[in-house]
């Protein structure tokens, strides 16, 4: 009975991490052609910060909370940005912080992707991971605009492809 009890929950664990994986490829996926598209963001809505200091799409169906945070309509996608001191490191080490400081904060983690890409600001470091069992994915991305550093926080919950999608359209529209 005990051996029963203990296969049981490795075969479930299985079950989420392999959902979890394949959640993070879509969102993974759906960044990298957002952010390799170097086209216009899905819709033509934008919101720009106080002061103009930068400027997003609002892909139809998101709505501007505040000056620096996107939320979709229904919920399931929540997109936002803050300043922060500028990173001055290499991509392999940032990588290598990321994961030990996001393992260890967020339960389920497993990293999807992290890489350079061009959004409308110019270049950014993206990295891609999921967060938890229920399959939620996040993307952060780092960049400058106007002089000034940024991190880019895209949080969408799993099963969403259009809202990740939207999310990293978001992101590759960042700029000035």
């Amino acid at each position: 009975m005990t051996a029963l009890a203990l296969a049981r929950p490795r075969r479930i664990t299985g079950i989420a991490i392999a959902l979890s994986l394949v959640a993070g490829a879509l969102v993974s996926f759906a960044v990298s052609q957002a952010l390799s598209s170097g086209g216009d963001p899905i819709a033509p809505a934008s919101h720009t910060a106080r002061g103009d200091a930068f400027t997003l799409a609002v892909p139809a169906g998101w709505r501007a909370l505040s000056d620096n945070v996107l939320r979709a309509d229904d919920g399931r996608g929540l997109v936002v940005v803050r300043p922060i001191a500028p990173v001055r490191t290499s991509g392999k080490a940032l990588t290598q912080e990321l994961t030990a400081r996001l393992r260890a904060r967020f339960p389920g983690f497993h990293g999807i992707g992290a890489r350079f890409a061009n959004i409308r600001a110019g270049r950014a470091f993206v990295y891609t991971f999921v967060r938890d069992p229920q399959r939620t994915a996040q993307t952060i991305a780092f960049t400058t605009v106007g002089g000034r550093a940024y991190e880019i926080d895209a949080v969408v919950r799993g099963g969403s492809p259009a809202t990740a999608r939207d999310a990293a359209a978001i992101i590759a529209s960042f700029g000035s």
